[in-house]
């Protein structure tokens, strides 16, 4: 299920508009661009996954 959910998400054009979009405004072209990459990446990855989590326990707590 993670692969299908991680190909549906990586395939989405919207999702691919906004990182390339977000992500080269952040990149220095004179240092090395696999960490500023990965430090972007997962930098996103902690916040949106902490987004979802609370709308996640908010909806839990709303509906019955």
């Amino acid at each position: 299920m993670f692969s299908q959910g991680f190909c549906v998400a990586a395939g989405n054009p919207k999702a691919i508009a906004f990182f390339g979009a977000l992500f080269p405004q952040f990149i220095d072209a004179t240092r090395p661009l696999l960490p500023q990459i990965l430090v972007l990446g997962i930098t996103f990855v902690i916040f949106d996954y902490t987004a979802v989590m609370v709308y996640a326990t908010a909806a839990s707590r709303i509906t019955p």
